[in-house]
């Protein structure tokens, strides 16, 4: 029996922690649709899951101080409740704010299925330490392998391959059969004595001065931080996507797994931190808190650096573990990253103007590595090392910071945003990616700019439809600086929708796009896909053009997304989409919409000339055309007459692979770019 027991527990562990990382995705895709892609949704995905996570080790910490009858009922009941009341899709609740009706909705579904998920680790580690004499440090790491299966199957086989409701069904499936497994394990538990007096006294005697739990919280921030600091970093070039945090949250995790391994020792965090110290100054040297792009070299170095620096932190927690209580070692670790989760989603974009997360946790983790694993017990001694080990690095940080004239950062939920001036003009960035600029002389402040020139595909569109009209109705989401307002004549109007408050300041006080516009401008803070699905009216050209990053998230490009943009088009009414990307190629999932809807589609890459990249700021740029079949000799006028145009480079594309995205199933896989 006790090899029988210990064999279901090291199923368990790693399973109910697979089972944590694959909720999750697999609920956030499910909401994405129904409550857009605005800071109430992700936050309160993002808070409950983080605070079930901290509930569950709290309440393992709480049952293992419990007699064991309760204990045991207590877990038997979450073996069976978590299975039972999980619903997948979470229930909708109408009428309610969006972040009340998230977290509601996923307390309701999730709740005692999170519990069970995040608490069984620990318990069983409890468990087994009371059967073996001796704390299985080893579980944890075993645990964090689990969720990094999840973590890697999710993008690459699971979210391909499956839809939804089949993921749905999977995930009930396996649900239940870790219930079962942990009803088993209660079983073979439920007839084992009481600890004897002194063994419960013994355990709680154990005296942990508040320095060394100070550490264990400090060392868990700083890994997550610059866990999180990565991702932000990532999602800035390559906008919100499951890559974004593949590759620092797998490493996080696999720095769990090699410290709590036991053969991990304290020469071997010395060498980690060795490798850290030198990456940290080669990145600060090269990307450090620029907006420089990534370069594949950059890529490699900061995916080392984030996993080096977790590894570091996490072997400083391990080393300075205690002898007994690890439900309270455990606890302080969950409320330490549950701290760094809410200080880089609220905390961080309150303090600083730009990314400075990932380099400022990066440092005051080199600096207690090195205070711990390499310095002399003298302070002069320490002072000396860290400022030897940190001080290039944050020198190369202030170069940066004192060459950075005539810009101004904005910060928020949503990002970092760059406000440039030069002599010319003004231009807003997202770290990387340019959203827009305009010419400050007044004679040329009407002129759109960038990817919006007239010669672009959205500008030989719009012309073209007021060759054809008096008046027309336009619709936008995302808002950039407003640009597209420069097309808006005295009788036609334009509606704007943009998740972010700071875009929609910027763009007021910075650019006058927006004031110029002798039509109807109106700019409301709503998620696209629900603004334009709740307008009552018609438009005679949408301009999908909400970027993240680098990319437009995938919610507003779904089949349903598209007939939710036909349904409020005009009967020949034309949907402009807006793909100039680095890393992904929308194309083939819109010309399979365009197919799957009877439609028609034509992509427009638009290169300019050097005179026009100076005069007008022009960017190549690449715009996807759908519209219904009787627009097809339209079109075509439309593009043999912008053909004949000397100034641009065009290149047409009709043909593409297919790439069938729906809300039930989509992965950004398949639009990479090779």
């Amino acid at each position: 029996m006790p090899r029988l027991f210990k064999l279901l527990a090291c199923l368990a562990v790693p399973a109910a922690a697979f089972l944590t990382f694959l909720l999750q995705p697999v609920v956030g895709k499910w909401l994405m649709p129904r409550y857009g892609g605005a800071a109430g949704t992700w936050l309160a995905i993002t808070v409950f899951f983080q605070a079930a996570l901290l509930g569950g080790y709290a309440l393992a910490f709480w049952l293992l101080r419990q007699p064991r009858r309760r204990a045991l009922t207590v877990v038997a009941g979450l073996a069976l409740a978590g299975p039972l009341l999980l619903r997948l899709p979470p229930p909708a609740l109408a009428g309610w704010p969006e972040w009340l009706a998230v977290i509601t909705g996923l307390s309701l579904s999730l709740l005692p299925a999170m519990l069970l998920t995040t608490s069984l680790g620990l318990v069983l580690q409890g468990w087994l330490r009371a059967r073996e004499g001796r704390v299985p440090w080893h579980l944890y790491g075993i645990s964090n392998l689990g969720s990094l299966l999840a973590l890697g199957l999710y993008p690459f086989v699971i979210e391909p391959t499956l839809g939804l409701a089949v993921q749905g069904t999977i995930l009930h499936g396996l649900l239940w059969l870790l219930g079962a497994v942990t009803l088993g394990l209660v079983w073979l538990e439920r007839g084992r004595p009481e600890l004897a007096a002194t063994d419960a006294a013994k355990e709680q005697e154990e005296k942990i001065p508040r320095r060394r739990i100070a550490l264990w919280f400090v060392t868990a921030f700083l890994a997550c931080s610059l866990m999180l600091g990565a991702m932000r970093l990532l999602s800035a070039e390559i906008g919100s996507n499951p890559f974004a945090w593949l590759v620092p949250l797998g490493l996080y995790l696999l720095s769990f797994t090699l410290t709590f391994s036991g053969w991990w020792d304290v020469r071997c965090s010395r060498y980690a931190l060795a490798g850290f110290a030198v990456l940290f100054f080669a990145f600060m040297r090269s990307k450090g808190i620029g907006d420089q792009p990534l370069t594949l070299r950059g890529f490699y170095s900061l995916a080392v650096l984030t996993g080096l620096g977790a590894t570091v932190a996490h072997g400083l927690a391990y080393q300075a573990r205690p002898a007994r209580r690890f439900a309270l070692f455990y606890l302080v670790l969950a409320t330490a990253g549950l701290g760094a989760g809410l200080f880089a989603t609220l905390g961080a974009p309150l303090l600083f103007s730009r990314n400075l997360e990932f380099a400022l946790a990066a440092a005051l983790l080199l600096g207690l590595g090195a205070i711990r694993l390499l310095a002399r017990p003298e302070w002069s001694a320490r002072f000396a090392l860290v400022a030897a080990l940190v001080g290039p690095s944050l020198w190369s940080a202030r170069d940066q910071w004192l060459s950075e004239r005539g810009r101004t950062h904005f910060r928020n939920y949503y990002g970092h945003l760059i406000l440039t001036r030069t002599r010319d003009a003004i231009a807003v960035s997202n770290e990387t990616t340019v959203h827009g600029c305009q010419l400050l002389d007044p004679a040329q402040r009407h002129v759109p700019t960038s990817y919006y020139t007239r010669g672009s595909g959205v500008g030989l569109a719009l012309t073209a439809l007021q060759g054809e009209k008096p008046a027309l109705r336009l619709g936008a989401i995302g808002l950039g600086t407003g640009t597209l307002a420069a097309y808006v004549r005295p009788a036609d109007a334009i509606v704007f929708w943009d998740i972010n408050p700071l875009s929609v300041k910027i763009a007021r006080e910075n650019f006058t796009f927006l004031a110029d516009a002798p039509g109807r401008t109106e700019v409301r803070l709503r998620d696209g896909r629900l603004g334009v699905r709740e307008d009552a009216g018609r438009f005679d050209a949408i301009v999908l053009d909400a970027f993240t990053g680098d990319s437009i998230p995938i919610h507003l490009v779904t089949r349903e997304a598209i007939r939710d943009y036909q349904a409020r088009l005009t009967p020949d009414g034309v949907l402009i989409v807006h793909i100039s990307n680095r890393h992904i190629d929308l194309l083939p999932a819109l010309a399979t919409h365009a197919r799957k809807t009877g439609w028609k589609f034509v992509q427009i890459v638009a290169a300019p000339n050097a005179t026009l990249r100076q005069t007008e700021l022009a960017q190549e740029s690449a715009y996807v055309l759908l519209y219904p079949p009787a627009r097809d000799p339209d079109i075509g006028r439309w593009l043999s007459t912008a053909l004949q145009n000397p100034d641009y480079d065009y290149t047409l594309k009709y043909e593409s692979a297919t790439v069938d995205w729906t809300d039930d199933r989509h992965a950004i896989l398949e639009a990479l770019k090779p």
